[in-house]
């Protein structure tokens, strides 16, 4: 009792099986890459989130140093300020630490930070001489005051000596 086209229904069977394999295969490829396509484009963006962070968070800090050092160098020349090698000096260590922060940025815009900090440097240069110059002008005045004091002295002098030579 065996079916008149058991060969026909054998290979149709195994057609079927291999469709079917295929079909399983093309669902399971398509499941696994669905997947996989989200997972790295969620490692990629993790990437560029914590490289922002990262350019935030030097901003931030360069920011604030530049800040501080722009203070520093709006007030080192008003009058009431006494220590200014000191405020002089922490400048100086500023905008070394501004240098330092620079070197690890390898974007273009390296180059704005280091004009930042080459006007920062110069306008250091630019108020110390402006403090040296009126600490001359101030030697300046003071030796004016000495010297006009010195020739009152040296007229009262010779006055003197004129009277005494009067009386000899």
């Amino acid at each position: 009792m065996k079916a008149l086209n058991s060969s026909e229904r054998q290979s149709a069977f195994f057609v079927f099986l291999a469709l079917f394999a295929i079909s399983i295969v093309l669902i399971t490829v398509t499941v696994f890459f669905g997947m996989q396509v989200p997972l790295q484009e969620n490692k990629q963006l993790k990437l560029e989130v914590e490289d922002l962070q990262n350019d935030q968070m030097f901003l931030k800090k360069f920011s604030s140093k530049m800040s501080e050092t722009v203070a520093y160098l709006s007030n080192i020349n008003n009058t009431g300020i006494q220590n200014a090698d000191i405020i002089d000096g922490r400048i100086g260590f500023n905008i070394e630490d501004l240098t330092k922060q620079i070197g690890g940025d390898t974007t273009a815009r390296s180059k704005m930070f280091n004009d930042i900090v080459v006007s920062l440097t110069q306008l250091r240069s630019a108020k110390k001489a402006l403090r040296e110059s009126s600490t001359d002008s101030k030697n300046a005045a003071y030796y004016k005051e000495q010297a006009a004091k010195a020739a009152q002295d040296l007229a009262s002098c010779q006055a003197q000596i004129a009277q005494l030579a009067k009386h000899q």
